[in-house]
């Protein structure tokens, strides 16, 4: 429902101030200012202003570091981080109204939830990390929503995003959580950029 999104929309932005002290953070952020300068959206939190993909990436991240954010039981992913970090970074590159923005999360969470729901269990049980590979596809029918991307168009952004979905759960077993947060960051920003691509006039696979 809008108000269960509502609720998550607003921890997701509060936890995305949680991970900005984790030193491999602030290295991810001297790496992110090496991609390109550009003061279009904010990392949240800081004085950092990054183009939207790589502001979305180090929303994400932040988001997602301590594991603080939601979870998405049925599909096991943890849909906010990504989701809302792509649709925050791009709807303050273009200035869109409060109700584009919830309208664009509350896609991405629908998105994102119903690919998830879809592969599992075995995606995960096939050692996929859902977070990288289902909610690439929120992060991109966010930052469609925003962008204003007709029905053909977004279908078209949603298959460019499959062929950036990525993620393994290699992190579970070595112990390493910047892992499981770089595939939501990396979701983030693949949402952001091909709903970009696609804007431009790049054509993706429809189905």
């Amino acid at each position: 429902s809008s108000n269960v999104c509502s609720s998550d929309l607003v921890d997701t932005i509060g936890v995305m101030y949680s991970g900005i002290v984790m030193q491999a953070c602030a290295d991810a952020r001297h790496a992110a200012v090496l991609w390109g300068a550009s003061e279009e959206s904010t990392v949240a939190g800081t004085a950092l202003r990054l183009p939207a993909a790589n502001a979305a990436f180090l929303n994400s991240l932040h988001a997602r570091i301590h594991t603080f954010d939601d979870t998405y039981e049925p599909g096991t992913m943890h849909t906010g981080s990504p989701v809302v970090a792509a649709a925050l970074a791009l709807a303050e590159k273009h200035g869109v109204d409060g109700e584009t923005f919830l309208a664009a999360v509350l896609a991405g969470y629908e998105v994102a939830s119903r690919v998830a729901a879809a592969v599992s269990p075995s995606h995960y049980a096939s050692g996929f990390h859902n977070t990288g590979t289902c909610t690439v596809f929120g992060a991109t029918a966010a930052a469609a929503r925003v962008l204003g991307l007709d029905a053909a168009a977004t279908a078209e952004a949603l298959g460019l995003a499959g062929a950036t979905a990525g993620g393994i759960r290699q992190h579970q077993i070595d112990g390493s959580m910047l892992d499981s947060a770089f595939h939501g960051a990396r979701a983030a920003q693949s949402g952001v950029m091909v709903a970009q691509m696609r804007a431009a006039g790049v054509q993706g696979p429809p189905a």
